[in-house]
């Protein structure tokens, strides 16, 4: 979030200013009634970026309606990156640290629905994605660790996951 002192009103004060990325989750939308609050005119930018769940892009167009029916002036712009950001679908998280860096291969998920999301196409793809992000990045050649779905699992299953998709990408 930006403050911007704008020109002087026509009571000598001045107006406070703020520019602020509304995701419409809870944490944002917070500070957007904040500011409005303490008497901030505020715009406001939201982002699509092809993420999995575009509800709190939703919940945010239906805040800023609902407080523009209250009186208050607020700009909301939203800005769609997904076609510039997830090109072909391709998007990886990547918690990056210099000692160790993890990747999950699925974010968001209720663990019942993990397993349907991962595929051996899918592992394949994300490795690809960090070893070249390293080697641009850091002109080096990651050291890759791929872990099971669950490896603390003490049961023997003919087919689990690890011996279906895990092992075959590895």
């Amino acid at each position: 979030m930006e403050i911007i002192p704008t020109n002087t009103q026509m009571d000598g004060c001045r107006m406070k200013r703020a520019v602020m990325a509304l995701s419409g989750g809870m944490d944002s939308t917070s500070l957007l009634i904040n500011l409005l609050a303490n008497d901030y005119k505020v715009d406001c930018i939201s982002f699509i970026y092809g993420q999995k769940h575009v509800i709190e892009v939703e919940k945010a167009i239906d805040n800023i309606s609902h407080l523009n029916g209250k009186g208050f002036k607020i700009n909301h712009e939203i800005v769609d990156l997904s076609s510039a950001i997830n090109a072909a679908n391709r998007v990886s998280m990547l918690i990056y640290n210099k000692k160790l860096s993890v990747s999950p291969i699925t974010t968001h998920l209720p663990i019942s629905v993990v397993h349907k999301k991962i595929s051996k196409d899918k592992i394949i793809d994300q490795v690809m994605q960090i070893n070249k992000f390293y080697k641009s990045r850091f002109g080096k050649k990651p050291r890759i660790a791929i872990t099971g779905l669950n490896p603390h699992c003490e049961s023997n299953y003919k087919s689990s996951e690890e011996d279906r998709i895990i092992i075959p990408a590895i």
